[in-house]
């Protein structure tokens, strides 16, 4: 019996790839000529469409597929992630040993940043007048815009105005925390508009910058982890359980339910042992991914939400990208494998894995959140995890399919993606469903040199994997 729907199969490209037709010199000169392709595409949008070498430029702008243009803050489809674009371009061209490249990357990306602050400023001025201050995670609002910002301080030159830089980013980002005093307002709990995407801001501040407010830093990690356990504790349940929007269906994915939830909080008890100590929250968190390992069905998918019979599901609902499905659970298995020590965590993430390469060639494109590019960077983490170079080679073939021409066609035929234009992303140049987040995979799969070690492939899904 078929796995899939003929709906689904229309979804998806048969994998026929060849792992074994991959040598990987050949491989890293072919993926740096369509990083060169694409960046010039991008780069191109970023100079005509937000006027950057005028003095009236609108770093703000984005574009559409149906060419209206407006602006937008945040790292999903906004100015964000072009920061965060030419941040990892800047980190290629380091390990790949280019000093000029470094030096124009790390150029165009503090250009970007000095250029951004006072829109920055004035949208938040705007949003305290306006009560809609409401969302501060990575993807949306502005603490991507701070935490890229504590990325390129550590790495200036002057060490004082370095420090200096990163603690006015960090104290922004932790100045967030006052929303959680406002009487009767709640955020939602999952990682794109919640209380899971702000933590993930505050690991990454605990885990790279922990010589500044750490206490600080530390409070908050606490006072988030303890608001999204109590949220997650439904009534007459052992395990956490998390809708969206808040009240409604409760959700499993990466992106809006457990999946992504479950990740940081784990993240959290790694990086702060002392939350060990919150009462039951280990044995909470174990019955939680218990019960997601309940739900995930022989073939290794996971539903869009959960269900009173998990494995009851019709094979056409099952989706296979980061924001729902299987591939965004690997990182999630892996993580509590580590901290738990059990072996069916990794059995789980590995079965995810086999479902991510058998379906996900998908041909809504190569974007992060939701295509081909994004599930090659989650099947990285397994192979960090065991060594085994065969999640490195499909992974890589994955990220090789951006120069097969027949997938190229097929996505431009695909009549069932949603996009408004079809065969076009939406947002066909932002970071999590157009060229930015292609260019990003691209830079993070190139230039790493011959003795590497497979710990040391620092290929992490954006605003989930730390």
């Amino acid at each position: 019996m078929e796995d899939f729907s003929l709906l689904n199969r229309i979804r998806y490209f048969d994998n026929n790839l060849d792992i074994d037709q991959i040598p990987e010199k050949s491989f890293d000169e072919t993926i740096k000529d369509k990083l060169f392709t694409c960046k010039q595409n991008c780069f191109t949008f970023i100079i005509v469409i937000k006027n950057q070498e005028s003095k009236n430029s609108d770093p703000l702008k984005i574009i559409s597929s149906t060419v209206k243009i407006r602006q937008d803050i945040s790292a999903y489809i906004g100015s964000a992630g072009y920061l965060y674009m030419y941040y990892r371009l800047y980190e290629y061209a380091k390990r790949s040993n280019q000093p000029e490249l470094k030096d124009e990357y790390f150029a165009k990306a503090v250009d970007l940043y000095d250029k951004l602050k006072p829109f920055i400023e004035q949208y938040e001025i705007q949003s305290v007048k306006q009560k809609s201050m409401k969302i501060p995670t990575f993807f949306i609002g502005t603490p991507a815009y701070y935490l890229i910002g504590c990325l390129l301080f550590k790495d200036q030159a002057k060490e004082e105005q370095a420090q200096l830089g990163i603690m006015n980013c960090m104290k922004k980002i932790l100045s967030f925390m006052v929303i959680f005093e406002e009487e009767g307002y709640r955020m939602e709990d999952e990682l794109l508009y919640g209380n899971a995407g702000y933590l993930y801001c505050l690991l990454v501040l605990k885990l790279d910058f922990s010589e500044y407010f750490s206490e600080q830093v530390d409070d908050a990690i606490t006072r988030v982890v303890a608001d999204i356990v109590r949220a997650g504790l439904v009534e007459g349940n052992s395990f956490l359980t998390f809708s969206f929007p808040r009240g409604k269906k409760p959700y499993i994915g990466a992106a809006h339910g457990s999946i992504g939830i479950l990740y940081m909080i784990i993240k959290a008890m790694q990086l702060l042992p002392d939350l060990q100590k919150m009462t039951n929250l280990k044995d909470v968190v174990i019955k939680s991914l218990d019960d997601l390992v309940s739900r995930q069905t022989k073939a290794g998918h996971f539903g869009y939400q959960m269900s009173q019979d998990p494995q009851g599901e019709a094979e056409a609902e099952y989706a296979v990208h980061f924001c729902h499905g299987a591939p965004g659970s690997i990182p999630l298995f892996v993580e509590a494998c580590k901290t738990f020590g059990s072996k069916r965590y990794l059995e789980a993430a590995t079965l995810s894995a086999e479902c991510t390469w058998k379906y996900g060639l998908i041909k809504k494109g190569f974007g992060l959140c939701h295509g081909i590019c994004g599930n090659a960077i989650l099947m990285m983490c397994l192979y960090r995890f065991t060594n085994d170079e065969i999640w490195k080679k499909r992974a890589e073939a994955f990220i090789k399919t951006t120069l097969n021409n027949e997938i190229l066609q097929g996505m431009d035929e695909y009549e069932f993606s949603g996009f408004t234009v079809q065969g076009v992303p939406d947002h066909p140049y932002s970071l999590m469903e157009g060229q930015a987040g292609t260019i990003v995979a691209l830079a993070d799969f190139s230039g790493w040199p011959s003795d590497t070690q497979y710990f040391e492939y620092d290929i992490k899904f954006p605003g989930f994997e730390i």
